[in-house]
């Protein structure tokens, strides 16, 4: 098991001019936070073993309050770039536009082809044709220049919570919105009391990438009635360490910055541990176990093949036992079934034995929704547009996170196999809109 992501969610304030400056200036505080949390989850234990970090990721709240988004965002977003490529950041999520117009999503090949280490997403409505086709015709555009995986940095999204470490749906939860989590409402208040109300809100989330975890769990469960009872003996022993860590981290943090604050006039930083995405993510490892979510259900009495009967059954158990672990959780909570990152999932594609319709299905029970899945580099962009509606349509009835993000495979059609030549990423065939 890895940690695919240690993830900062810089909590600016939502409707409140924000300078660049003060964006460049939360860059660099993410930047020590991060390095800091890595330190310490890379920290030997008394058996001499460590956690390896993979990424280490910046989440911003929604571009087109913090940007210049109908001004000279060019310069804005490479000044961005230029502070991230100094902090050594590969990953920064600009965060989701969540009323976005079709003019919006015009913009976002541009922001994509800016720099290869920015994300973003935009919010989907069931009932928004016309956008959704917008959204489409940005997939497209994307996929036509580049590498072709431009994609891999933008989806679309429907009732994502915020403050998710994966990306690219990552986005955080606007300062004047941090009430409704809880865990921060007695110290805003408290804030508000003192008349202090120039501190700068951050949080850590974590993710991970442990499908050999789900090998060991489901390997051990046999059955689905016992799968509860193998996630507690497998998998909840290692969360509660990384909840430990990361809140005893988090606490040395804000000691830190409370004996850095300078005078009255200078904004002081405060970071707290959001959680942890409990999901569970494949990785693209070979032996035993494998890192593959797919493979993983196949040990189970109840499931011959991934995709086939007795699936949802046990998606929908083991989805229900994750969320109910007693640990600090964010994000989606689920199962990850990206076709291109793994293996088993994305050799099922090849055998055409699940399709984007049993994803769907999947998804109703286990959250996240449709992912790396490859399509035909000519798709029809109405035909995409309906999928986006129909994701939208599932995340808006159950009340669920669901995101998208296809990928487009230039000079390959429907039904033949991918060329991808990444080591993250798995070959397949294109899928059928």
């Amino acid at each position: 098991m890895r940690v695919r992501t240690v993830t900062v969610f810089v909590h600016l304030h939502d409707g409140e001019g924000v300078s660049m400056e003060e964006v460049l200036g939360t860059i660099k505080t993410a930047s020590r936070i991060l390095q800091t949390c890595k330190e310490k989850l890379e920290e030997k234990d008394d058996d001499g073993c460590s956690l390896e970090v993979q990424t280490l990721r910046i989440s911003f709240t929604d571009p087109k309050k913090f940007l210049p988004w109908n001004g000279d965002l060019h310069s804005a977003l490479k000044a961005m770039d230029g502070v991230l490529e100094e902090q050594g950041i590969q990953f920064c999520s600009l965060g989701r536009i969540e009323n976005p117009t079709e003019e919006d999503c015009a913009k976002i090949p541009e922001v994509i082809a800016s720099s290869g280490r920015l994300n973003v997403s935009v919010n989907m409505e069931s009932a928004q044709f016309d956008l959704a086709r917008a959204v489409a015709k940005a997939t497209k555009t994307i996929s036509q220049h580049g590498d072709g995986l431009g994609n891999f940095r933008f989806c679309a999204s429907a009732r994502a919570q915020r403050d998710i470490p994966f990306f690219p749906a990552s986005c955080a939860t606007p300062h004047n919105q941090l009430q409704s989590l809880g865990k921060l409402a007695a110290d805003l208040e408290s804030d508000s009391n003192n008349n202090n109300n120039q501190r700068l809100y951050f949080s850590v989330g974590v993710g991970l990438e442990n499908g050999d975890v789900l090998n060991k769990v489901m390997a051990s469960a046999g059955t689905v009635d016992r799968i509860e009872e193998a996630l507690k003996e497998h998998y909840l022993p290692i969360l509660t360490s990384i909840e430990d860590e990361m809140t005893q981290c988090t606490t040395s943090l804000n000691s830190l910055f409370i004996g850095e604050k300078q005078n009255a006039s200078t904004p002081q930083s405060r970071v707290f541990f959001r959680g942890i995405d409990t999901s569970f993510n494949p990785s693209l490892d070979e032996g035993e176990p494998n890192g593959s979510i797919a493979a993983a259900f196949e040990a189970l009495h109840e499931v011959d093949c991934f995709g086939d009967l007795g699936t949802t059954s046990a998606v929908a158990i083991s989805t229900m036992a994750l969320q109910a672990l007693p640990v600090s959780q964010t994000g989606y909570r689920g199962l990850m079934l990206p076709v291109c990152e793994d293996r088993r999932l994305a050799q099922i594609g090849v055998s055409g034995d699940i399709s984007i319709s049993s994803l769907l299905l999947l998804s109703c029970v286990c959250g996240v929704g449709i992912d790396t899945v490859p399509i035909a580099g000519d798709f029809s962009e109405d035909r995409l547009a309906r999928l986006y509606l129909d994701v939208a349509g599932l995340a808006n009835r159950w009340d669920k996170p669901l995101s998208c993000r296809v990928f487009p495979v230039q000079d390959t059609g429907e039904g033949e196999m991918t060329t991808f030549n990444s080591p993250y990423l798995v070959n397949s065939h294109t899928f059928k809109l």
